[in-house]
């Protein structure tokens, strides 16, 4: 073999290998944001419901009468049952890398954490895990978000 067609391990890589790996590191950042957002939307669909089945159940069981509070109650429940469906419901087209998959998985997941956030203090079990899934999900969003845009800028 000829010493002169071997690459030399000391010069940097070319710019089609950096944009390859670049490419890569994209891909695997919107994996990563399906993965999260699968995760956000099973936690939140499944704890929410639990928490639907619990207040009817009680409002049943204790012959409560249908007032502001129980309303909010179940209000609460369906839009974060709410919240996680969307999030599942954007997992195919995140993992695709489509923009309309980012929307519905961001949309889903602010609504989750601007839901549970008021209610840390007067529900500490359940609302800070949904404020912390939520706040994760939402900074892994951003950063698949800015390193699309980053290749966008870098193709032109």
């Amino acid at each position: 073999m000829d010493r002169q067609s071997e690459p030399d391990p000391s010069s940097p890589p070319a710019a089609s290998e950096l944009d390859a790996g670049f490419s890569k590191l994209v891909a695997g950042f919107w994996k990563l944001a399906a993965g999260m957002t699968l995760f956000v939307g099973v936690f939140t669909t499944i704890f929410a419901s639990a928490h639907l089945q619990g207040v009817m159940q009680t409002a049943i069981t204790k012959g409560y009468a249908y007032d502001f509070r129980l309303a909010a109650l179940l209000i609460v429940g369906m839009t974060m049952v709410a919240a996680g469906v969307l999030c599942i419901a954007a997992v195919r087209e995140l993992a695709r890398g489509h923009r309309i998959g980012w929307e519905r998985a961001f949309y889903g997941t602010a609504w989750l954490v601007l839901i549970a956030m008021p209610l840390e203090p007067i529900q500490p079990g359940l609302a800070p895990a949904f404020t912390f899934v939520g706040g994760l999900n939402l900074v892994v969003l951003l950063v698949v978000v800015v390193l699309a845009a980053l290749r966008r800028l870098a193709r032109s």
